[in-house]
């Protein structure tokens, strides 16, 4: 009996520390947030100029490699300082990203780096910025959205 007592026991604390530790590893996975902005540097931040002549890039990877500086995400008037993944973070280097990971003060220890693209609208009517797309895919689904052919367009009937 005292051993099925004892055995109760431990199953029950078992179990409580189960949920413990599963709480624990929610708490760390909720701390992760995604920021987005151009990578840059430390020193330079939101403004490259301490290697004249050289692209925000170029500027950005001389900084770090050649003087000690960091990567940095410059999310509007903000500069976070940028730590792991610097292999990525050197490929997104004075582009602007989308930078996932877990925020300390100024700092975000980075478990994901990635390109953010443009939505690129499928036509000019709504007015945005379409360098991105080929002309003839643009005239294709600008056609097909608004139901016309390329003799209604050549006649000026789209407005």
């Amino acid at each position: 009996m005292m051993h099925r007592t004892k055995a109760k026991l431990f199953a029950g604390v078992l179990l409580a520390a189960m949920f413990m530790v599963s709480g624990a590893f929610a708490r760390d996975k909720a701390k992760a947030k995604t920021f987005q902005g151009t990578i840059s540097d430390t020193w330079c931040g939101m403004k490259h100029g301490m290697m004249k002549n050289a692209t925000d890039k170029q500027c950005a990877i001389g900084c770090v490699k050649q003087m000690g500086s960091k990567y940095a995400l410059v999310a509007g008037n903000e500069v976070y300082t940028l730590e792991g993944k610097e292999g990525d973070l050197e490929k997104l280097a004075g582009e602007k990203a989308k930078v996932t990971g877990t925020p300390t003060g100024t700092t975000i220890k980075v478990t994901t780096a990635l390109v953010r693209r443009a939505k690129a609208p499928i036509c000019g009517c709504n007015n945005g910025n379409r360098e991105d797309i080929e002309p003839i895919i643009l005239r294709t689904a600008m056609l097909l959205r608004h139901g016309l052919s390329d003799a209604t367009v050549a006649r000026g009937k789209h407005v």
